[in-house]
């Protein structure tokens, strides 16, 4: 069985094939995936830990600045409301609570809702 990776599909030619390997020798299992300011978002694992990524469609995709402190969660639907990303993420102060990017600063807590442990927020949505 092979590891899990971000793989694109062409319908023009009706093929698909791996974007990149993020994690050599083991599985990124890319998860969350969301397009957002015109790239596609979602969290990935290369080895140092869960984080979150971007990829235009072009280069290869590159961790979001200043995501290294914060780990996405597995499950985690995140949603695209008022100019910002929102999704469940994770640090040892706070635990999973939701999380803010908005392409212009490092993703940051929107609140940390459980102070005593995280809320494990999932499935954001907008109506």
């Amino acid at each position: 069985m092979g590891n899990s990776e971000l793989w694109v599909y062409d319908d023009d030619t009706d093929s698909a094939q791996m974007v990149t390997d993020l994690y050599p020798g083991g599985s990124s299992s890319p998860w969350g995936l969301i397009v957002y300011g015109g790239m596609l978002f979602f969290g990935a694992e290369d080895g140092s830990g869960r984080t979150l990524w971007s990829y235009n469609g072009v280069d290869a995709p590159a961790k979001v600045a200043g995501a290294s402190t914060v780990q996405t969660g597995y499950d985690d639907d995140g949603a695209v409301f008022d100019g910002s990303l929102y999704f469940s993420g994770y640090n040892t102060a706070s635990g999973f609570e939701p999380w803010r990017y908005d392409m212009l600063a490092a993703p940051s807590m929107l609140a940390d809702i459980n102070s005593a442990g995280g809320s494990y927020p999932w499935q954001f949505f907008v109506y």
